[in-house]
């Protein structure tokens, strides 16, 4: 009875610690009406912090540290608890708790179109033995224990407060898993992690052997160029101690290679992240402003949720998935049809649009959203001294960089993945084959893609205040274009044209694989095979790096033709060379054949010299990626043309050719070594740079590089003869070569 007496005055006691507010609030909920709780002007000032569109980046930070900090020292009104830590699981566990709820609701049938519940925005109480359920770590709207459940189909949207539903959108945007390297980053933050983990590991240091040094894979664009360090860089290949070249690519990672050549480790689960993103990204869907409802909160949220969407792990992680090519599109139907879901809500409204339309700004990891709030709460959490203090962060004077560095916006990324879907969609018109089940749902996502990018294009404004390049007036071109802005032109027609097909037959004749070709024209074409080429096509059309250039037969898009640029800083700079690629019937399963056009001729190369050991005189190429060489081999699910392409230029084009001969490696500098890289110069001069100006002149039948090569040497020529002269004065070089090329390059001069 005692006991019994105790328990009573102690749950008076509590009751009385209670305002009248919350005890009202709290009978409402148990009798099952939904209570939203209107925050005062007072509360939201506290809370909130007024931002402006030109407030600086440190207002920005403080603001969000501040918001934060008010909902980490929340506690419960009823049993005083306090929830959350002040550690970055706090958001993890936050946004896992609403994807779990989530699911819940949809496997019970109860209708969510217009968000979760009325508590949607809650935490969960700790203590068991209260009996407050959840309540709203900013307004502290509680939600009782046995509360009756909610009324299917009721679809009402119940964040009970402007803080409480940016506190959901702020667990949402982090994602509901630390990274496995980094607890204060979220998973979405993979490549970031891994650059900052390399760079701490391998600094200063450099892979030797025959590298890329930095010519290999490159987008196109800057979607993360930004971000991506060397050592990043180095795990595009693998370069080895080998002595023939050999691909890395880790057997049964669905993304241990993506568009960029890095490698990912964080997203290794396919299906279990991916569903994980999908949830995430449908709840954000609905929990974002929209103006089709009338709320404050929608019609003109703070700045701070802005702010806070800046710096967040999710809108990097859907730069990533823009960034990729409509083959990774093809895998997951349903994660991009959300993301688009996703992108259509920020890029309609008015305060959101600049998230989609302006040029993205690359936060530092350690000044995104985790590390910024909780970096130093992890700190004293894992000090055994502060067991139990953990905070979150206070925000500490810092000197502000002029700027950071900047990429493209998130409308430019989904631009050139527009560019991918358009070209699908042609493809699979001109195949016919776009009444097959899965040719259906492709088309519709291909062509989702390219109405939302084309709904959500600004239109070009007048004056330096546009957000593209003006349309030059009529008579612009009455005058001759000066030099540098014919250099622009070239540039910007040879981006266009990196991709074309070819029309005209006659270039078959001399095609390394005309018998296959004809042998394979009558036999049944698989649709997977149809489907791979299409979107592989669709992807080099925007994924290519500079100096490479693909032409394939219209209407046989299986037999193509090459021409790969010899990169910078190498004994082939700006040499032209020519391959012949067909893809056989068993592709993908099979890797494509391939052979090189471009070879010393034979009374030049009475030694069997040749272009690099990887090389042959008869045009074989030897690879382990071509499964021509003993290593990593092709693989049907994760290789590709692109990945074979950038290979070829970063790996046999590279600075040490020498090295890539067997058991040669790590001879770099000696006298062998110069002497190889003196007669692949010779070579380049006069078989990958005079004989192709020569040809252009008089093309034969069949030639289809015209356009490219005289647009190359006139874009270039300049560079070639500096290059030669530095490599003139550092090794003999044919002075017959040298006033050969000379005498061809002056029409360029």
């Amino acid at each position: 009875m005692a006991g019994k007496n105790r328990v009573r005055k102690f749950r008076q006691t509590l009751q009385d610690m209670m305002s009248k507010k919350y005890r009202e609030q709290r009978e409402l909920v148990k009798n099952g009406t939904v209570q939203t709780v209107d925050e005062s002007d007072e509360m939201k000032g506290h809370l909130i912090r007024d931002l402006s569109s030109s407030s600086t980046p440190a207002d920005q930070e403080e603001a969000i540290i501040h918001f934060m900090n008010c909902i980490m020292s929340k506690k419960c009104p009823e049993c005083k608890t306090r929830p959350m830590g002040g550690d970055s699981s706090s958001a993890f566990k936050h946004a896992e708790r609403i994807i779990a709820r989530k699911k819940d609701m949809s496997r019970n049938r109860i209708r969510t179109s217009s968000a979760m519940t009325e508590d949607a925005s809650h935490v969960a109480c700790p203590n068991l033995k209260c009996r407050v359920e959840s309540f709203c770590p900013c307004c502290s709207q509680v939600s009782p224990k046995n509360r009756p459940a909610s009324k299917a189909g009721s679809g009402k949207i119940g964040w009970c407060c402007d803080g409480g539903r940016i506190f959901y959108i702020f667990a949402l945007l982090c994602g509901p898993k630390a990274h496995p390297d980094d607890p204060v980053a979220s998973l979405y933050q993979d490549q970031q992690v891994v650059g900052k983990n390399a760079a701490a590991s391998a600094s200063g240091e450099k892979r030797s052997g025959s590298g890329s040094s930095g010519t290999g894979y490159s987008t196109g664009n800057d979607a993360q160029q930004t971000e991506v360090s060397p050592e990043m860089q180095e795990a595009q290949v693998d370069s080895g101690k080998s002595s023939m070249l050999t691909i890395f690519v880790p057997p049964g990672s669905w993304l241990s290679w993506d568009r960029r050549g890095r490698k990912s480790v964080a997203f290794d689960n396919k299906p279990a992240e991916s569903d994980s993103l999908v949830s995430v990204l449908e709840a954000l869907t609905e929990a974002c402003p929209q103006r089709r409802r009338d709320s404050q909160f929608d019609t003109s949220p703070p700045q701070l949720l802005l702010a806070i969407a800046h710096r967040s792990p999710l809108m990097i992680k859907l730069a990533e998935l823009l960034a990729d090519n409509i083959t990774e599109v093809e895998k997951q139907l349903t994660l991009y049809a959300r993301a688009m879901d996703f992108l259509e809500v920020l890029a309609t409204h008015p305060t959101s649009a600049p998230l989609v339309k302006n040029r993205r700004i690359n936060y530092p990891l350690r000044k995104t959203i985790l590390p910024l709030v909780f970096d130093d709460a992890e700190v004293e959490k894992s000090d055994p001294k502060n067991k139990g203090k953990a905070k979150a962060r206070t925000p500490q004077p810092e000197a502000e960089p002029a700027a950071y560095d900047e990429s493209q916006s998130l409308l430019d990324l989904a631009s050139n993945l527009a560019k991918q879907a358009h070209s699908t969609v042609q493809f699979y018109k001109r195949a016919r084959s776009q009444k097959s089940g899965d040719a259906k749902e492709i088309i519709a996502m291909c062509e989702r893609i390219c109405r939302l990018v084309e709904k959500s294009q600004a239109p070009p404004e007048d004056g330096p205040g546009g957000s593209g390049p003006s349309r030059a007036p009529s008579n612009a071109r009455s005058e001759p274009s000066p030099p540098k802005d014919r250099k622009r032109e070239i540039k910007q027609w040879l981006a266009e044209n990196n991709v074309a097909p070819i029309e005209d037959a006659g270039w078959r004749r001399n095609y390394a694989y005309a018998r296959e070709l004809e042998t394979s024209a009558t036999a049944s074409v698989a649709m997977r095979r149809m489907h791979r080429l299409g979107s592989e096509l669709a992807t080099l059309e925007t994924s290519l790096p500079e100096g490479i250039y693909l032409r394939y037969d219209e209407a046989r898009p299986d037999a193509m033709k090459v021409l790969i640029v010899g990169p910078k800083d190498t004994p082939y700079e700006n040499g032209i060379f020519e391959f012949d690629v067909f893809c056989p019937a068993e592709y993908p399963a099979v890797p494509p054949m391939m052979t090189c056009k471009t070879v010393v001729p034979v009374p030049i190369r009475g030694n069997k010299r040749r272009f690099n050991p990887n090389l042959y005189e008869d045009g074989k190429i030897c690879l382990s990626l071509l499964n021509t060489w003993p290593g990593q081999q092709w693989n049907k699910d994760d290789s590709t043309l692109l990945q074979l392409f950038v290979s070829i230029q970063s790996m046999v084009f590279c600075p040490e050719p020498y090295e890539n001969e067997p058991d040669w490696h790590g001879m770099a500098g000696t006298t062998e070594a110069e002497d190889y890289k003196a007669w692949v110069r010779r070579d380049t001069v006069a078989t990958a740079m005079t004989a192709w100006i020569v040809r252009n002149r008089s093309p034969g039948e069949g030639y289809v590089w015209g356009d490219v090569v005289g647009r190359h040497f006139e874009l270039k020529a300049e560079m070639i003869v500096g290059t030669v002269d530095e490599w003139k004065a550092n090794c003999n070089m044919n002075e017959n070569d040298l006033r050969a090329l000379a005498a061809q390059l002056k029409h360029f001069l």
